[in-house]
């Protein structure tokens, strides 16, 4: 993987579920901003994000 260490798009979204797994049990609320980078990543599995947001029980009005 290109890029510097530690600042992969994979490692963004290991630390936000972390960060979220931990206020979850905090009972804490957490505020994510996501910001859509025109063409920041080559590809992203639409149908495989769909279903993971689904089984992380994101609430689908929120899935866009």
């Amino acid at each position: 993987m290109k890029g510097r260490k530690q600042r992969s798009a994979i490692d963004a979204v290991l630390n936000l579920v972390h960060n979220a797994q931990m206020t979850k049990s905090r009972e804490n609320t957490l505020i994510c901003l996501l910001l859509d980078v025109k063409e920041a990543f080559d590809y992203v599995a639409l149908k495989q994000l769909i279903k993971i947001l689904i089984k992380l029980k994101i609430l689908i009005n929120l899935i866009n």
